[in-house]
């Protein structure tokens, strides 16, 4: 009995030994459990990730390894049903999807997307923001899986369920499959839901006319339409970026960062080579019209720099003149030997009558160069020279100095503008200018 018993007794021993290997958890479903102790909040803390990197290096589980659980238990909560309590549509902003569409990075997009799919069918028509949100997302959906939109219309939940945004951007997926007669269908389901905007069709209408016959073609349907500006405040994004394609929107580099996504997904309806090829256009047209830009700015400055260098020239024979003329004066005068010479002199100038200059500018040809002309000889800002010189004609000098009119026509005199000298003496008779 007593070998019997020592034969039997590790037969009862071994169930005992097997059970408690069973409840023994692995290291890796350890670390499982662990981390699921941190997801309440669904996201984790900096400190709380360190913890749990501190617990798979004690259960000698890899840092990458850790990391790569720590996301899958994360994906995993975020993939769970979300119930149709008010809690769980509270936390669904239509900010968040908007953000990320005009910021344009696919991954953050395609992140967004993901969490709004899980929670879309909780929304509650009564929700204020029920619109833009539905409309945001299925104009997502179209833009990243045209096929899985077409699915979805296509389904028998569809056919009990009108959902009027699925239908308007199913649309725009069953043209860029070149599926219009489907398209068509769509068009009129929408006409009969008299809920929404009648221009909402005429948007879609008009990205079909860019894809097939250009923007010009599009922009003359538009305006046919009344510039279609009755369209659902939906659709502001979509019709923004639908009016630069069309020149109606000027396409600074902030605009076209905000459409990119939109322009890329909804708007146009190509391939990657044709998309390749329109881009390749567009940035040659920007650089063309930058470099006629900088042509243009070099041309100015170089004007102004050559009126400068006119006036400089201007100034300097002006200077030389009056040198002259002070020599002039200084000279000795020569005596008169003749007493009949002098007495012609006395007579002469007491037959001299005073004479009355006025000086007009009756024409401009360069307002450019003439105003700062102008602007020197009568001391005037260039700006008060260039306004003056829009109201022609005026007078610019009335004097009865020979020395000043004249000084004053030659100041002016091939400046760009055209000059009309009268002469008129103290009787009142119009007389030549002697230096005209």
């Amino acid at each position: 009995m007593a070998l019997n018993f020592n034969r039997v007794q590790p037969a009862a021993q071994q169930p005992v030994e097997s059970k408690l290997v069973e409840k023994k958890l692995e290291p890796v479903d350890e670390l499982k459990a662990f981390i699921n102790t941190f997801l309440d909040d669904g996201k984790y803390e900096e400190a709380e990730a360190e913890q749990i990197l501190q617990k798979a290096a004690e259960l000698n589980i890899s840092e990458d390894e850790a990391i790569d659980m720590m996301e899958t238990a994360l994906n995993q909560l975020k993939s769970q049903p979300v119930s149709a309590s008010a809690s769980s549509t509270e936390s669904i902003y239509p900010d968040d999807l908007l953000d990320v569409i005009k910021e344009g990075e696919i991954r953050n997009i395609k992140s967004v997307f993901r969490t709004w799919q899980n929670a879309i069918s909780s929304i509650k028509t009564d929700n204020d923001q029920y619109d833009l949100i539905q409309c945001l997302y299925y104009m997502t959906f179209a833009a990243l899986n045209p096929d899985g939109i077409i699915a979805e219309q296509e389904s028998r939940k569809a056919k009990l369920v009108s959902n009027y945004w699925r239908i308007y951007w199913t649309y725009i997926a069953y043209m860029k499959n070149d599926r219009k007669a489907y398209a068509e269908d769509m068009l009129v389901k929408l006409q009969n839901i008299a809920k929404y905007n009648e221009d909402n069709v005429t948007i879609l209408e008009t990205i079909a006319a860019l894809n097939e016959a250009g923007p010009d073609a599009a922009l003359k349907f538009f305006n046919s339409r009344n510039g279609a500006e009755r369209y659902s405040s939906e659709l502001l994004l979509l019709v923004k970026a639908l009016r630069m394609e069309m020149g109606l929107v000027k396409a600074t580099p902030s605009v076209l960062n905000e459409c990119a996504f939109v322009l890329d997904n909804l708007i146009w309806w190509e391939d990657e080579d044709s998309r390749a090829e329109r881009k390749a256009k567009i940035e040659a047209e920007r650089k063309r019209k930058e470099l006629e830009e900088r042509k243009r700015i070099e041309a100015e400055k170089r004007a102004i720099e050559e009126a400068e260098a006119a006036e400089k020239k201007r100034k300097a024979q002006e200077e030389a003149e009056k040198k002259k003329q002070l020599a002039e004066q200084n000279k000795p005068k020569q005596k008169k030997v003749s007493s009949l010479n002098a007495k012609t002199q006395v007579t002469s100038g007491a037959e001299h009558t005073p004479i009355t200059y006025t000086i007009n500018i009756i024409k401009v040809k360069d307002q450019f160069n003439a105003a700062f002309a102008l602007s020197h000889a009568m001391n005037l800002e260039w700006n008060d020279a260039y306004s003056k010189l829009d109201k022609v004609p005026f007078t610019v000098l009335k004097t009865t100095s020979t020395k000043d009119a004249q000084s004053m026509y030659e100041r002016l005199n091939g400046t760009g503008v055209t000059l009309k000298v009268i002469a008129v003496n103290s009787r009142g008779e119009s007389v030549k200018a002697d230096f005209v």
